[in-house]
């Protein structure tokens, strides 16, 4: 085959840019678009720029599709490189998303080249094919965390009428040397190149327990997960549970697989994905029956549950300062746009509609993380705990028998 020669990036004249008509944050919001602008950390000028777009996925094969879009826009990637500019394309369970950065002329194009690709590859992905899973159980068992909606349906924003408002299509943010006016401008462009999301129709509220789900049948194994998810999608709640994960994981183990002989896998897990938090304590064993190990989970949490989240004043600061050095400022200014975009689109995808123009921009993330970790007190991680015995927190078992 003849060489294809290099996609093309044009350059678009860069208009006489006023720092002083807005102010950083929210320009607009609608069903159809909500546009960020500037940044929460400096000034929104600078000798770069950046654009991030997010829009909705189908809830399943975004995995296969997210394949797809990456091989069509190498060819892209390679020529933005070229000019010094970097491109990145993901999907999660929360939707789709890009971020270009690097000289504010060029970006336009590369970012509709890069939708562009998205539109042809959504066509071009066949479905998804099923294939016998692989590996332990138990780990299939977690993965359904990363990727499965949470058990209690997520408060959103209604209107007096008590019908959900709908979600914007398109989630932009722009930042560095890209004023309001040409924001707003370039939004409605990418805006108009992908199709109008579908409506949205109001959930009725969950109960909060959801209904026991079986896995497809894989070996001869039994394999039990009770999913616990948090009260909410906030640093609070994502350090507490980890927390309880430290605390439960070692003890659990050792209840499981020495005390009643389940062998293989016992684990307590801490997960995140979907906008929530979760905690799965998941057992495989080759004998015990799945009743059994559902009975032993629950024993389990009943009567040590509480009692191993009671901790001392110095473990709690111990372990709190293990948690803090895990956690900190982007040590780069490319994480720092990630960190920030992806904070951006969770709140997006939690409180939808609840951000009208000109909202001002929230703290950076990594200082709201800093102030809930430095907020937390050992009461707090024993009244998680004592929510999770009750249980006063969502929760959902998995299930795995062979045929």
């Amino acid at each position: 085959m003849p060489p294809r020669p290099a996609p093309r990036i044009a350059v678009e004249s860069s208009p006489e840019i006023d720092w002083s008509s807005d102010a950083p944050g929210c320009l607009h919001q609608d069903s159809r678009l909500a546009l960020w602008w500037g940044s929460p950390t400096g000034p929104a000028g600078g000798p770069e720029a950046s654009w991030c777009l997010g829009w909705p996925a189908e809830s399943t094969g975004y995995r296969s599709r997210l394949v797809q879009w990456q091989r069509h826009c190498l060819p892209l990637r390679q020529a933005a490189e070229a000019h010094g500019l970097t491109l990145l394309t993901g999907s999660d369970p929360r939707g789709n998303w890009l971020l270009a950065s690097g000289d504010p002329c060029r970006l336009p194009s590369v970012v509709e080249q890069t939708l562009k690709h998205w539109l042809k590859a959504r066509r071009d992905t066949p479905p998804e094919a099923t294939h016998p899973a692989a590996g332990l159980i138990a780990q299939r068992l977690l993965c359904e965390l990363e990727s499965c909606p949470a058990p209690q349906a997520i408060a959103r924003a209604t209107s007096r009428t008590g019908i959900a408002e709908p979600a914007p299509a398109l989630l932009c943010w722009a930042r560095g040397s890209i004023d309001a006016e040409t924001a707003r401008l370039h939004a409605y462009r990418f805006a108009e190149r992908l199709p109008k999301a579908p409506p949205r129709h109001a959930t009725p509220p969950d109960t909060g327990i959801g209904e026991p789900v079986w896995l497809t049948p894989q070996g001869s194994d039994q394999a039990v997960m009770l999913e616990v998810a948090g009260h909410d999608d906030t640093p609070r709640s994502r350090f507490l549970l980890q927390f309880i994960a430290q605390c439960h994981d070692a003890a659990f183990q050792h209840a499981m697989r020495q005390r009643h002989g389940f062998g293989y896998v016992a684990a307590v897990r801490y997960r995140e994905a979907t906008g929530w938090p979760r905690l799965g304590y998941v057992v495989q064993s080759p004998h015990a029956s799945v009743e059994a190990v559902r009975l032993a989970i629950e024993d389990f949490l009943q009567d040590r549950g509480v009692s191993l989240a009671c901790l001392e004043p110095t473990e709690f600061s111990q372990r709190l300062s293990r948690l803090a050095a895990s956690q900190g400022s982007p040590e780069t200014h490319l994480e720092g746009v990630q960190r920030t975009w992806q904070a951006l689109r969770r709140r997006q995808w939690a409180e939808e509609g609840m951000a009208p123009s000109n909202t001002p921009w929230p703290p950076p993330p990594w200082e709201e993380e800093q102030a809930a970790l430095a907020s937390l007190t050992a009461s707090d991680l024993a009244a998680l705990a004592d929510a999770l015995v009750v249980p006063g927190l969502p929760r959902r078992w998995w299930f795995h028998a062979p045929r």
